[in-house]
Parts: C-alpha cells; sequence; structure tokens
C-alpha cells in the first residue's frame, strides 16, 4: 500500500464507496483499537462467504487497519522468532517451489499460501523465503499491498 494511503485507507477506492451492512457489523465486531488480523479477516471471509479482498475493502472503507500479515510482512515487531525464522538459508524444496511460482520475479500472496499449505510449512517460513531469495511478494489477498 502507498504511504499516502496510510491512515486514510478509504481513499484507496472511488468516492461513496459502501460497505453491505452484514461486512460492516463483522469487521468492526472484529476490529481491535482500530486493527483487524488477517487471520481474523480472512475467517470473516470464510464465515460470510464473500471474497477476502472484499473484507479488505471493507476494511479500508472502514479505516480499520489490516495487521498481523500471515506471511511475516508486517506488523509482528512483538512477536519472537522461531528457530527456522533465524537462518538465512532456504530448504531447497521450498526454494524450487518459489521458483516455479514466480510470476515477474514476484511471488502472488495466493501463492505463497498454496506452497506453504502443500510443503506443510508455517506460512511466515514462505515470506521469510521470499525474503531471503529477494523476492517481492504482492497482490495481497486482503488489498493490503
Amino acid at each position: 500500500m502507498p504511504r499516502e494511503y496510510k491512515g486514510h485507507y478509504n481513499r484507496k477506492h472511488p468516492p461513496g464507496t459502501r460497505v453491505a451492512p452484514r461486512l460492516e457489523i463483522a469487521v468492526k465486531a472484529a476490529a481491535a483499537r482500530g486493527r483487524i488480523s488477517c487471520k481474523t479477516a480472512n475467517a470473516i471471509a470464510g464465515d460470510l462467504g464473500v471474497t477476502p479482498l472484499e473484507v479488505g475493502q471493507a476494511a479500508d472503507i472502514l479505516e480499520v487497519s489490516i495487521s498481523q500479515c500471515q506471511l511475516g510482512l508486517f506488523s509482528h515487531a512483538d512477536d519472537k522468532p522461531d528457530k527456522s525464522e533465524t537462518s538465512d538459508t532456504v530448504e531447497p524444496h521450498l526454494m524450487r517451489s518459489i521458483v516455479g511460482a514466480l510470476a515477474e520475479n514476484r511471488m502472488r500472496c495466493a501463492d505463497a499460501w498454496r506452497i506453504a499449505d502443500e510443503s506443510g510449512v508455517n506460512r511466515r517460513e514462505i515470506g521469510r523465503a521470499c525474503q531471503i531469495m529477494n523476492i517481492k511478494i504482492s497482490r495481497c489477498q486482503l488489498g493490503a499491498f
């Protein structure tokens, strides 16, 4: 997300963009101190049968920021890294999966999740691997980046 939107997330959308009432209720109920975690936002999408992007757009319109990216890209300052996050190497099987999913030297968020799920590793491990490999993750499923 470009810095000019920080604190003014609704500017990312056309003026007058509305949020469905049930989505507004769910996002507001889940938001704590103006934030909603990536995991919670995705759970809302599943519970309501909407896309994660719709939940992310609702959060933007309601000026609720997305926190605690499941790929570890932002809002994890209070977390202590686990052992796998202190290494600066990438397992060969993960490296092959990541390289195979690249488009223009970028990894889509949804592909990173798929690789994590297929490999049986924590999603943050894929985010860490991409960082080590100097690969940008793009197209956040919630629209945060």
